[in-house]
């Protein structure tokens, strides 16, 4: 399984921009502002965007959102939730994802923002996910006009986030979203996977102690594993709608999407699964240096949008 090329060297890349920014912080604070700094390089040539605007979702507390709108507009739009293990990532962060989407879909794009762990533990995140769901449904993206076809992507803990609230949701009979693209999600909490004890020693970037941490942070009581809000894939799958997966195959979380992939189909619902080769955990987010990940999102941008004209 080798590493695809310009990934290793969109890797080297950010090797080198972390090394100038004076190397890897220790402390998590730290490390979420050096992530936001090199994140303006990594944005650099990503699609450009007719309208682009900076949003606040109302409630306690608000929350950030950008808006990114092509010229084109009807009925439907995209939310997208970032990533970062539930306790980094930003909206900066993930610049070129939502315009990628937005590009290839031809429809507005709502990227948000939420409060993180560990000083904001499950369930607060996912509130602020379902939040923002429902604002952009009943009118925050059309601006007062309703959103009568809204779809949700995420991507790592965002893609986990996005699944989730989806499920709380439909389990409480409140209007839902219409599809669902995810990259390389957090679905299970099982760290002994065969991609986990392939892949967790770190080598491709994402190694297994660090997602033990992320999962400590976000579910610090050991009864919250048992939400299927927080592993969705404890929960029911059944009534799904049309839903997109990406993978990447160099990735502790490949087997979670997998698996995912393998449930849904059980239960009925419409899947289009990529696992893209020689892709490392997050390569999305490496869209300026890497074709493969601009392809990812143009292949999820393109199935959300033939929901829309189906």
């Amino acid at each position: 399984m080798p590493l695809e090329q310009n990934m290793a060297l969109a890797i080297q890349e950010n090797a080198r921009l972390i090394e100038e920014d004076g190397g890897q912080p220790a402390d998590l604070l730290s490390r979420r502002a050096q992530l936001n700094r090199l994140a303006r390089f990594w944005a650099e040539g990503a699609p450009a965007i007719a309208h682009v605007e900076d949003l606040t979702i109302p409630g306690e507390p608000s929350l950030p959102a950008r808006l990114y709108r092509p010229e084109a507009e009807g009925d439907a739009a995209i939310l997208f939730v970032h990533g970062g293990g539930w306790q980094q990532g930003s909206i900066d962060a993930s610049d070129w994802q939502a315009r990628g989407l937005a590009a290839a879909s031809g429809l507005p794009v709502l990227s948000i923002s939420y409060r993180l762990a560990p000083e904001h533990p499950f369930p607060a995140t996912l509130q602020d996910v379902v939040r923002a769901i429902e604002w952009a449904m009943v009118g925050g993206v059309f601006r007062g006009r309703p959103c009568n076809r809204l779809m949700l992507s995420g991507a790592s803990a965002g893609a986990n986030l996005a699944l989730g609230a989806w499920l709380k949701l439909r389990d409480e009979g409140r209007p839902l979203p219409v599809a669902m693209g995810l990259f390389y999600g957090v679905y299970g909490d099982d760290l002994d996977t065969p991609s986990y004890r392939e892949f967790g020693d770190g080598r491709f970037g994402l190694p297994r102690d660090a997602m033990a941490t992320y999962f400590a942070d976000y579910l610090p009581d050991p009864e919250m594993r048992n939400s299927p809000y927080a592993v969705p894939m404890k929960a029911d799958l059944k009534g799904f709608p049309p839903l997109w997966l990406g993978i990447a195959e160099l990735d502790v979380l490949r087997d979670d999407s997998r698996w995912l992939a393998e449930r849904l189909a059980s239960s009925g619902t419409t899947a289009e699964v990529v696992e893209y080769e020689g892709m490392v955990h997050g390569f999305c987010a490496r869209a300026r240096k890497v074709p493969a990940a601009r392809s990812a999102l143009a292949d999820c941008g393109k199935f959300l949008r033939t929901i829309v004209e189906i």
